[in-house]
């Protein structure tokens, strides 16, 4: 009981951090529930533009997106690299 109230929470706490991060919010809600795959670009409320591959023949852009913005898996390293004057990723994932 307890673990489903868990993951209901987590679910909902992205849900809610989808909607302040991502201005064309229901679009990507449509995409992570594969209802829309088709290409779009998913536009923060920043203003920053990500162009994302059709989710049924590519490798899934949107996550690569969400890695960055929605989970902060990078946001350790930043106060080690602010000053920094370049900067270089070496992955094997797809990359926005």
């Amino acid at each position: 009981m307890f673990n489903r109230l868990s993951n209901l929470s987590q679910k909902i706490s992205v849900f809610i951090k989808i909607i302040i991060l991502y201005k064309n919010w229901p679009i990507l809600l449509l995409r992570r529930l594969n209802i829309q795959s088709k290409p779009t670009t998913i536009i923060l409320r920043d203003g920053t533009k990500f162009r994302v591959r059709d989710r049924r023949t590519e490798l899934s852009d949107d996550y690569v997106i969400h890695e960055a913005y929605l989970y902060g898996v990078h946001d350790k390293i930043l106060n080690s690299t602010s000053k920094a004057q370049w900067g270089m990723d070496i992955g094997a994932f797809i990359g926005t």
